[in-house]
């Protein structure tokens, strides 16, 4: 008896199809529990794209031996392993992104108390804006305790514009960063002229404005006619260090 006629008396065509059906279906669970909990911890987006790329080389190879079994389960394996990796990236995002968030607004009550005028702020030029880095506020450590980081990990400045800065468009390739707006609530002058680049467009900037800023995002601010603004940011990890040596700044315009 030959293989042939034994594939053909099992009905192997259909066991393997039947195989190749569970081998997409295996991950649905994994992926309809993401999107149900956006939880990513302990997923390695590694062993995903180690997956991924297998079963694309199996497509192929079926697709090009006319094996119809490989060429349709492996690839819909495949679609299934790109989705979840996308959506693990996604909500990693989500995830850093708020977290900033939290610690922006919980940084903003501890300002009234720490920036007593701001003609003691120590500003320093970068890229044309102003700056003020905050190496040391014991009032926030509760905060990075709460958000997960701590002061290696972070950078919080205050951000004077006070001129036409519409040619410096950048980007961070490492660093993502939450901005608010700051305003005469904490002695500062509220937003004038001001306007910030953000998803391709330049939009008018109002007190308490909050704009978060993924890795990767082009951006910018500036100010017409006189105007001025006054913004907290903070970055993580930080987009320089204070020696001066990393300055995570890709400036793309101008």
């Amino acid at each position: 008896m030959t293989r042939e006629s034994v594939a053909q008396l099992i009905h192997w065509n259909l066991i393997i199809w039947a195989f190749g059906i569970v081998n997409v279906v295996a991950m649905l669970p994994q992926l309809a529990k993401l999107v149900r909990t956006k939880e990513t911890k302990g997923l390695s987006t590694g062993m995903f794209w180690i997956y991924f790329w297998i079963q694309v080389a199996f497509s192929f190879q079926g697709f090009f031996r006319r094996d119809e079994m490989l060429m349709w389960c492996l690839g819909l394996s495949a679609v299934v392993s790109i989705t979840i990796i996308v959506l693990i990236y996604r909500y990693r995002k989500a995830a850093r992104m708020k977290r900033l968030e939290k610690l922006a607004h919980g940084i903003i009550p501890t300002m009234r108390a720490h920036i007593q005028n701001l003609n003691d702020l120590k500003m320093v030029e970068y890229h044309g804006f102003q700056k003020c880095s905050f190496k040391d506020i014991p009032a926030i450590y509760s905060l990075l305790r709460d958000t997960g980081y701590d002061t290696r990990s972070l950078q919080i400045e205050v951000i004077k514009v006070e001129r036409d800065q519409s040619n410096e468009i950048h980007f961070h390739k490492h660093s993502d960063a939450f901005v608010v707006v700051l305003d005469h609530g904490l002695g500062f002058r509220d937003p004038c002229n001001a306007r910030a680049y953000i998803n391709g467009a330049w939009k008018e900037v109002l007190p308490q404005d909050a704009i978060p800023i993924p890795r990767g995002t082009r951006h910018g601010f500036t100010v017409d006619n006189g105007g001025v603004l006054w913004f907290l940011s903070v970055q993580s990890p930080p987009i320089t260090d204070f020696m001066g040596t990393r300055d995570d700044y890709v400036r793309v315009s101008g």
